[in-house]
């Protein structure tokens, strides 16, 4: 009884499942790629007589009328920004670094006299605000590994004891 149920059960899943299935039909048709239209009626006709001037060398020139003027809508100025933008992208790139956080606050005046005190204190490191609403962040060097890191880090922390070490993005220049 209980194998029959089983067997039962079985034939139907397996007829349900045979009755979802789409039947496609294939044919095999050869397509016509052999294309002979004749598009040369809708082709544009210009008189070739008022487009060429030939002068005493024999050599064809534009007529005067034909000016050198940029044309009008040109795209010439979204492309040049365009152009500039991928250019700036091109000359940075970012990676995962350490960067050493000196300052965090509300005061953009403090934030500005840390970052003058940090400039005199280590001119050789780059000082960066950073504004992330509300705070204001002071953060000096772009390091790839920690180490580098931490001594930059110990350095400010004589100065500043609320200093920490920031993992994030750091940009780094393309060599060229």
């Amino acid at each position: 009884m209980y194998n029959l149920l089983k067997i039962s059960l079985l034939v139907s899943f397996f007829g349900g499942l045979m009755s979802c299935v789409t039947q496609k039909t294939v044919t095999n048709l050869p397509q016509n790629t052999n294309f002979n239209d004749d598009l040369s009626k809708y082709r544009i006709k210009f008189d070739e007589s008022t487009l060429k001037i030939t002068n005493v060398e024999g050599k064809n020139q534009l007529p005067p009328s034909a000016s050198l003027n940029p044309p009008l809508y040109s795209m010439n100025e979204q492309l040049d920004t365009l152009t500039e933008r991928i250019a700036e992208g091109n000359r940075t790139f970012t990676i995962k670094g350490y960067r050493v956080q000196a300052f965090s606050g509300l005061q953009r005046k403090e934030a500005e006299i840390i970052i003058a005190d940090l400039k005199k204190l280590m001119p050789d490191k780059t000082v960066d605000l950073e504004y992330a609403q509300p705070n204001y962040k002071v953060k000096v060097g772009s390091f790839l590994n920690r180490i580098d890191a931490y001594n930059t880090y110990y350095r400010i922390r004589e100065v500043y004891p609320n200093v920490s070490l920031i993992y994030e993005k750091i940009k780094v220049p393309r060599y060229r």
